[in-house]
């Protein structure tokens, strides 16, 4: 969302216009320079609804006017459509300044950091003397795209000196540079707006974010203070105010940020931060069952919200294998690949190397209509280091079944990583029988006499060829198969 002034004039201009949409007049007349200033409103607002609907009434009332169909042209470069950008572009007048900015966009693939600079210095050459909001928007735009952040940051006055309305471009730029991650320079900026306009809480809002996403939290703290100062009851600034006491005192601000929260925290089904803010600082705290409760209630509210289901794979909620079915059944786009992307996720440092969590996403999606897959073998894996063996035994059959069903499949052997978890569960399990029945397998699946040579018929690639080798070694050996004995073969033994 952009800029819009506290008391923005073209607020009511607006209102009318959805009013008369939403009317049985489909056919009301608006001025020429109205209709502009609704694109430009609606698209500070992100409506694109609204926009489109602007662009009908211009075709309509206004089909020669050429600051119109100079938006329509920036409205087919958003949305994809580059080739009607261009052909409407090509029909303006040369000496327009969004045309030039347009032009830029459109050839911004071909623009390097090398050239970007020079290509923005090009096109400050048909700067007009004021600047209008729209202006500032498409010039903000034309710099990040190309990523010429440290150009914007050297002409910040030169384009000052062009704006009709200062808060506009210190919004923009501000925005471009949190999105670049460069969060003081967007403090900087936000820092100015508060002081031009101190009571548009927007600003506050946004530069509490700006603080707080710099490691600046006290500061951070304190622009949420004066948003709330204004507006005790902004949803954003409790939720900025709750960040910094969380950053600043960790699992001792869990009072005061459930008492910001509360009340609040389920209002938007399509935000989690609240809830996850309030779960993490309560199980900083130990407060565990609090915090599963909290996560579990927006879970209800919000199926597909995954940030929170993460959340109940960290705190190892027992009831986390229902959300994630719930999670399947209402979200059929997900493909086998976001469902492993996600799996994998897991097994990084920030989600502490959560195996449970990996084997838990990944079981959800193959055990559903025995599902056969590329990640199959890792989640065999998984299970098996978390000691998990009856599970392993247990997919592996559920394997066999869906196989058996698609006959194409058999003609490929089972991934040997899979396949030796299974056996190696079967003699960690010690079960009467266990040896005789792992050498069958392990026949059944190669050939008898069970050869490397027959091996390599099943399978080239080497690695865990010859820990299945040793395994039917092992099993066919005299003598009592001991743990130490075991654990020689295995390439996965547990952590004693």
């Amino acid at each position: 969302m952009s800029h819009e002034p506290e008391e923005d004039p073209r607020l009511e201009l607006y209102s009318r216009f959805i009013a008369d949409l939403e009317s049985n007049d489909r056919r009301p007349y608006y001025e020429e320079d109205e209709l502009v200033e609704l694109f430009d409103f609606a698209g500070d607002r992100d409506d694109a609804k609204v926009r489109c609907e602007v662009l009908f009434a211009a075709a309509r009332l206004y089909p020669e006017s050429v600051p119109l169909r100079m938006r329509r042209a920036i409205y087919y470069f958003e949305n994809g459509m580059d080739s009607a950008a261009r052909n409407i572009m090509d029909t303006l007048p040369e000496n327009m300044f969004l045309r030039h900015v347009l032009a830029l966009r459109l050839d911004s693939v071909n623009i390097d950091s090398d050239t970007g600079a020079e290509r923005m210095d090009m096109l400050m050459q048909h700067a007009p003397e004021k600047f209008t909001d729209e202006d500032v928007i498409q010039l903000v735009n034309a710099a990040e795209e190309i990523g010429a952040h440290d150009w914007l940051k050297a002409h910040r006055e030169q384009i000052r000196y062009h704006c009709d309305y200062l808060p506009s471009f210190l919004y923009e730029y501000a925005e471009a540079m949190m999105e670049a991650e460069r969060y003081a320079d967007a403090a900087e900026a936000l820092d100015e707006l508060t002081l031009l306009e101190p009571f548009n809480i927007d600003y506050w809002d946004f530069l509490a974010q700006a603080y707080g996403a710099d490691g600046k939290y006290d500061q951070a703290l304190q622009a949420a203070e004066y948003s709330m100062a204004i507006n005790p009851d902004g949803a954003r600034a409790r939720l900025n105010r709750a960040h910094a006491l969380y950053s600043l005192k960790g699992a001792d601000a869990a009072d005061e940020i459930k008492e910001l929260l509360t009340d609040s925290i389920y209002d938007d089904p399509a935000n989690s931060r609240g809830v996850q803010l309030l779960a993490s600082a309560l199980s900083a705290g130990g407060r565990n069952t609090e915090a599963l409760e909290l996560l579990r209630n927006f879970s209800r509210i919000n199926p597909t919200d995954r940030d929170v289901i993460d959340g109940r794979l960290f705190l190892g909620d027992p009831e986390v294998s229902d959300a994630l079915y719930i999670l399947l059944d209402v979200s059929p786009e997900l493909t086998e690949k976001d469902w492993t992307d996600w799996a994998k996720k897991h097994l990084s440092e920030p989600y502490n190397y959560n195996a449970s969590a990996f084997c838990a996403i990944l079981d959800c999606w193959y055990q559903r209509a025995n599902r056969i897959g590329e990640g199959l073998p890792r989640l065999f894996e998984g299970l098996y280091r978390l000691g998990r063996y009856e599970d392993v035994i247990d997919r592996f059959n559920n394997y066999k079944k869906a196989i058996s069903a698609a006959p194409s499949v058999l003609e490929r052997p089972h991934p040997q990583l899979m396949f030796l978890t299974v056996v190696l569960a079967e003699l960690r399990l010690k079960r009467r029988g266990a040896r005789e029945r792992v050498a069958a397998m392990i026949e059944d699946e190669f050939g008898k006499p069970m050869t490397v040579a027959n091996m390599d018929a099943r399978m080239t690639a080497v690695g865990y060829r010859e820990k299945i080798v040793e395994v039917y070694h092992l099993v066919k050996s005299p003598g009592r198969i001991t743990t130490a004995r075991l654990d020689l073969v295995d390439p996965f033994p547990p952590a004693r």
